[in-house]
């Protein structure tokens, strides 16, 4: 039984996965509209989900609920692999097929040692981690940058400069996933 998931896999059928799209045009291996929630697998199935490029498109009622369902699906120590455009991209506003930006903080809001870390310091963060036994880590962060901005080999700090003042510094985000089950917390 396979135990990978490519969620949104559109062409990109890849061997070893569970290749699943809401287009039947695509041939994957499950056609399926995502945004219809509970998903058909069981819970703790997967070992690694891919979603490249697809949770901005889940009509789904929010993003929270989708994270819950990927959480459900996953095994313990699953990864998920996440590739999504930069909320200050014209990648990301210019497609009208696109329903919600994405942010990597919005992951790390279900990071229980981050949800402790801003409790004790008083911030308002949320704590959704917690509050639904949810436990995600963020393994890796890369950003894509634009051509015009890759070429400037810009450092950290200027990065996150440019990125905070100026749209299109950075085109898309890649986002690696530890998935906690029990939480660390819990």
């Amino acid at each position: 039984m396979l135990t990978k998931l490519n969620l949104g896999s559109g062409a990109d059928l890849r061997t070893d996965y569970i290749n699943v799209d809401k287009n039947p045009k695509t041939k994957a291996d499950v056609c399926t509209d995502l945004a219809v929630l509970p998903w058909d697998w069981p819970d703790n199935s997967f070992t690694e989900i891919l979603a490249l490029h697809v949770l901005e498109h889940i009509t789904a009622p929010s993003l929270v609920d989708i994270i819950i369902e990927l959480y459900r699906i996953s095994r313990p120590q699953a990864s998920w692999k996440l590739a999504f455009p930069h909320h200050r991209s014209d990648t990301q506003v210019g497609d009208p097929t696109h329903v919600r930006a994405l942010h990597y903080l919005q992951f790390a809001a279900f990071d229980q040692t981050y949800n402790t870390e801003n409790l004790r310091n008083n911030y308002s963060n949320s704590s959704l981690g917690l509050d639904l036994d949810i436990d995600l880590e963020i393994t890796s962060l890369q950003y894509n940058l634009s051509p015009r901005f890759a070429a400037k080999n810009l450092d950290k700090p200027d990065l996150e400069y440019y990125s905070e003042i100026y749209s299109n510094v950075i085109e898309s985000v890649d986002l690696e996933i530890l998935v906690h089950k029990p939480g660390r917390l819990s």
